[in-house]
């Protein structure tokens, strides 16, 4: 049976968006109705009403530690509303493709706990290091950013192209992620 489905999400560098774009995709080709909402894009006064849904799927992205601003009023905004939906909930981080239990924990689990957030299904994601010219870090950020790489490759055994596009996030459970929205 076709639910209706949002897809609410803030993202700093396309990271969360690509996999918002993913999740209604595939949930628009099962059948059901979506809803993809960028809440940064929204502004304060035109964020969804999670009551309306069958599914509410929030997904954000990190900023010195915490989920950014967008995701982070959604979620807390909405806390009393989210009890009579099914909630997922995804987040993209660097920790997530290093140490996915620690990034669970941090990102996920203790935050939405403190705001009394239960939810059905959570994801953490790991991150895209984009060191090409088109990517949608700042000159700045981009040249932190490779700096950081050989301690980054050193720490956690992995190869980074230093000027290309670099996906650590992990597509098969995101699919697998996508395919457990369903179900809820």
């Amino acid at each position: 049976m076709p639910r209706k489905i949002l897809v609410a999400f803030s993202s700093r560098y396309g990271n969360a968006e690509e996999v918002a774009d993913f999740l209604t995709d595939y949930l628009l080709k099962k059948g059901h109705r979506v809803d993809r909402v960028d809440l940064k894009a929204a502004g304060m006064f035109n964020k969804p009403d999670p009551s309306k849904y069958d599914i509410v799927v929030v997904g954000g992205s990190m900023k010195i530690n915490m989920l950014t601003k967008p995701t982070r009023s959604f979620l807390k905004g909405n806390r009393k509303k989210f009890p009579n939906v099914k909630l997922a909930v995804y987040v993209c981080s660097g920790t997530a493709a290093m140490k996915k239990g620690e990034a669970q924990t941090k990102y996920i689990d203790r935050p939405l706990g403190e705001w009394g957030i239960k939810p059905d299904l959570t994801l953490s994601i790991g991150p895209v290091f984009d060191f090409s010219e088109r990517s949608k870090l700042g000159k700045m950020t981009r040249n932190i950013m490779r700096k950081a790489k050989d301690d980054m490759e050193k720490d956690y055994e992995i190869e980074l192209d230093p000027d290309g596009k670099n996906d650590l996030r992990n597509w098969d459970e995101i699919r697998a992620f996508a395919s457990r929205i369903e179900g809820i």
